[in-house]
């Protein structure tokens, strides 16, 4: 059951992605999940999801599952969105990022 504080929380997001979107230089593209009623509605019974902190640790939990498979190759799928609060994945992607190697071509 998805809560209106919880569906005006992620609709916000919504806006702001699309604000950052369509902000794009010239001759460049960004891209950001918009999510509709629906998606925001399966998601939410999907994953247990019940306030919008929630909402922000899930997103940022889906941010470092990403990010750890790119670099470390292998899917941390020991890993739940419940485990750590938003603010919590973004520390740990940025501790993740701190062991990335520059390229030099």
């Amino acid at each position: 059951m998805i809560t209106k504080e919880l569906l005006d929380h992620v609709n916000k997001l919504n806006l702001k992605a699309e604000e950052w979107m369509a902000a794009a230089p010239e001759g460049s593209y960004r891209m950001a999940a918009i999510y509709d009623d629906q998606a925001i509605a399966d998601r939410v019974e999907y994953n247990g999801v019940k306030t919008p902190a929630d909402w922000d640790a899930l997103e940022a939990w889906s941010e470092y599952y990403d990010l750890y498979k790119d670099i470390e190759g292998i899917s941390p799928r020991w890993t739940k969105w419940s485990e750590n609060t938003a603010e919590g994945w973004e520390r740990a992607m940025e501790s993740l990022e701190e062991e990335i190697t520059p390229c030099e071509y």
